[in-house]
């Protein structure tokens, strides 16, 4: 776990995967707002709070993953 090509591929999945998921909040979201359907006003809810989970999610892997300081005696 190591290797620094796991963490820049998990980092930009999980990046690419927000970014996905904010696209389709907008879209439901719009749905929601144009037919005025409670079970789509839900739906709008519930996916725009897991957008915020992911958003969570993303700054504690770039925390955890690229804000570490390196120790400066070489262990």
């Amino acid at each position: 776990m190591k290797s620094n090509n796991f963490k820049h591929v998990y980092s930009i999945l999980l990046l690419v995967l927000t970014f996905m998921w904010a696209l389709f909040c907008v879209w439901i979201t719009w749905l929601a707002t144009q037919t005025l359907n409670q079970a789509n006003i839900i739906a709008a809810a519930g996916s725009d709070a897991l957008l915020g989970a992911l958003i969570s999610w993303n700054a504690l892997i770039i925390q955890h993953y690229f804000r570490k300081a390196t120790p400066e005696d070489g262990k």
